[in-house]
């Protein structure tokens, strides 16, 4: 098998256009959304997107090369390299100094041409001193450069690139190509995504260091992007790569034995797209931030917004495992009794739902809150609320007072991608319910000071039969089950509250027609719940079959 360098068409690379033309449409559509949204943001949540995109893109690009480094100090580098800290933080792992001021210059010299001298220096962030490691200059020696995986005695070659003393013509060659496809070159390609694509295949296929190919490859693709584009471009390609490096290097490997590419520019177009559609969440995710701490600003104590921050700095991807009273005593220094109050208050908030039970209690900040439940009818939420102005002419203001009559299920987060899966999953559940009749006529409390309606002994029978079976149905990946059917009337009462609340509740009586659940998605400015969708109806279907397992 010869590579692609071998053939007699190399570097004349080839390919059809026309199949990836949809991918092209798709982002410019997504860069035209960008670009609005970041003209929108203040400059501070600006900045924010900016070192997080920059900060993706160092962690992830040095993952796919199997390197993990502190989040901490690359982000304190990016931000010592773009002056956005008060006074210079002081990091003392080189390679994450390193791959930021990599990621860095590359945005600030997008304009530049590219020159040996400029890929010698990305060089020198990336590699130190090792052994038979020539930094800041082409490999040497005869040894061929080979991509090779399995065990001694059973290697798997993917490719061999040109042998050292061919490396210096061949990346003559392919700065002057870089530099003749720019805008207004000689052989200017108009495209962002090809132009991007044929470099980076390019780069890889001369493979002209002993070490840090990949990441200065893939910086070359991003400085083309940003070129072609004429203005730095905000996305994170290594993001979207690391999350499947099977396909990359597959995509590569395809890529470099022939000189007609047109898979490989299909698999560059999916994942530029898909990129830019991640910093679009992004963006939308530091919006919701600052949303968030406008609406709780006056709201938290210190060590809330210490540990809050903490969690925001996760990003998109949230902060793993949750926020657990212990993580929150290390994190703020505070007590457990402390963690444990500062942490309920949060959940009363609004801000952190129960995620778990007892000891394995952990909270979740995320924008988007969910809450599938049960809504009387008309009359029923009358009559809640009725019950509710009652409590209120007796002890004035207490937790719930507005909020509409609802019998809760379950409680979840979800990012904007799986929402709709979940939706038609509440669908399909909902399909198979039959219409219920329910019957509330009594009241109860517990420790906590929640005051609510009992449901009479049958009804609670038939909603915990039913509140059991859509949770089971129902996988969500973060949520919290309800176990005991009620509907509240108020939370976090005093004692002698509590009392004054079961008297005044001594005679209750509310029955409805329960047809349809309800999803419910928190609103963080108004702090309470908003209808999502009523769309999921009792339509009574038969119960789905259980798969017949085969006896062979």
């Amino acid at each position: 098998m010869k590579y692609n360098w071998e053939l007699p068409d190399w570097p004349n690379f080839s390919f059809n256009q026309d199949t990836i033309q949809s991918s092209f449409y798709k982002f410019a559509e997504e860069l035209g959304l960008v670009n609005g949204m970041l003209k929108a943001t203040d400059q501070n949540s600006h900045n924010e997107i900016l070192v997080q995109t920059i900060l993706m893109e160092a962690l992830k690009t040095s993952e796919i090369e199997n390197e993990y480094l502190s989040r901490q100090d690359v982000m304190s580098s990016i931000k010592n390299n773009l002056d956005l800290n008060d006074k210079l933080e002081h990091v003392s792992d080189k390679k994450a100094a390193g791959i930021a001021k990599l990621m860095t210059d590359v945005r600030y010299s997008y304009k530049e041409n590219l020159t040996k001298e400029k890929l010698f220096e990305w060089h020198s962030y990336l590699v130190f001193k090792q052994r038979r490691i020539i930094i800041g200059d082409w490999r040497q020696g005869d040894e061929p450069m080979q991509v090779i995986s399995g065990t001694v005695g059973k290697e798997n070659i993917h490719f061999e690139a040109p042998p050292s003393s061919k490396v210096p013509t061949e990346m003559v060659k392919f700065i002057t190509w870089f530099n003749d496809t720019a805008p207004n070159g000689k052989m200017e390609i108009s495209n962002a995504i090809i132009r991007a694509a044929i470099a980076h295949l390019y780069f890889e296929s001369i493979h002209p260091f002993e070490d840090g190919n990949g990441r200065i490859g893939r910086a070359i693709a991003q400085k083309a992007l940003s070129q072609t584009l004429k203005r730095p471009i905000i996305l994170s390609l290594s993001k979207v790569i690391e999350e499947d490096r099977k396909a990359y290097y597959s995509a590569l490997q395809k890529g470099s034995i022939s000189n007609e590419i047109t898979n490989w520019l299909v698999y560059f177009a999916e994942i530029t797209v898909k990129a830019q559609e991640q910093i679009r969440e992004l963006i939308d995710f530091t919006i919701q931030k600052v949303k968030f701490f406008d609406a709780y600003k006056n709201e938290l104590n210190s060590r809330q917004v210490k540990a809050i921050n903490k969690m925001f700095n996760a990003g998109v991807s949230g902060f793993e495992g949750g926020m657990t009273a212990k993580k929150y005593m290390s994190i703020t220094g505070a007590s457990k009794a402390t963690a444990t109050r500062d942490l309920q208050s949060l959940n009363e908030l609004g801000i952190f739902p129960f995620l778990g039970d007892g000891r394995n209690v952990n909270y979740q900040i995320m924008e988007d809150l969910y809450s599938l439940v049960i809504v009387p009818s008309l009359e029923g939420i009358e009559y809640v609320t009725k019950l509710k102005d009652e409590l209120f002419n007796e002890i004035n203001w207490y937790n719930s007072r507005n909020s509409k009559a609802h019998l809760t299920i379950v409680e979840f987060t979800a990012k904007e991608d799986d929402l709709n899966e979940i939706i038609e999953n509440i669908k399909e559940i909902a399909s198979h319910e039959k219409p219920l009749h329910l019957k509330f006529d009594g009241v109860g409390n517990y420790s906590n000071g929640a005051v609510f309606l009992k449901p009479h002994g049958e009804t609670k029978i038939t909603l915990t039969a039913l509140m059991i079976r859509i949770q089971k149905e129902l996988t969500l990946k973060k949520s919290y089950n309800s176990k005991d059917p009620h509907i509240s009337i108020g939370r976090k009462l005093s004692s002698e509250n509590v009392e004054k609340a079961l008297k005044i509740f001594k005679d209750v009586n509310l029955d409805f027609d329960c047809e349809n659940l309800v999803l419910r998605k928190f609103n963080f400015e108004k702090k309470q719940y908003d209808i999502f969708s009523a769309d999921f109806k009792f339509l009574g279907k038969p119960p789905k079959q259980e798969a017949q397992q085969s006896l062979f």
